[in-house]
């Protein structure tokens, strides 16, 4: 007795395809839809809190941050998800001319800009809180609004303008014309 393995009737999957495309309808289209409304509903209540408290404090600042970077991640997860929708991918070009391909490449382009700048603004929180612990009373001095805020929105600004570009050189604007 040899150790082979029979191959004569190939790899069988583990759900039909008929499963599967209704398992990817259900999660696709109704869990990340909802997700990325529920993200946009609370980023922009957040915004809205976050504005209406002032941005003096290093904290708001960085929180407001924090929030515009999700916003921009929901938006873009809910553009990329609906993309990827196989009723709107058979249409392959939406009525304006933009392909729906080129679309998700600048969503996700944009999304995981997003994505890193979060993670950036998130590093910086911790640090300030960690500051807060560490020097309670001299945090005030050590980081100021002009300092932390700033470096935040710049960020924000300049990351996104990086991947307004494709590689042919138009930009968003024109791509979704």
């Amino acid at each position: 007795m040899a150790n082979v393995t029979d191959l004569s009737q190939g790899i069988l999957p583990i759900v039909s395809f008929y499963v599967y495309t209704i398992l990817f309808q259900v999660i696709g289209v109704f869990l990340i839809n909802s997700f990325g409304l529920l993200g946009i509903v609370s980023n922009t209540a957040n915004i809205i809190v976050y504005v209406k408290m002032g941005l003096s404090e290093t904290a708001n600042i960085s929180l407001l941050a924090l929030s515009t970077c999700d916003l921009i991640v929901s938006l873009c997860v809910l553009l990329a998800s609906n993309c990827a929708n196989p009723l709107l991918l058979a249409t392959k070009r939406l009525p304006s001319g933009a392909s729906i391909k080129e679309i998700t490449y600048v969503a996700s382009s944009v999304l995981y800009n997003c994505l890193g700048l979060g993670a950036c603004v998130t590093a910086i929180l911790s640090t300030e809180r960690c500051l807060c612990v560490i020097f309670p009373l001299k945090v005030k001095s050590i980081v100021t609004a002009s300092q932390g805020g700033h470096w935040s929105f710049d960020h924000l600004r300049d990351n996104l303008r990086s991947s307004e570009s494709s590689d042919d050189g138009s930009t968003i604007c024109q791509i979704l014309r």
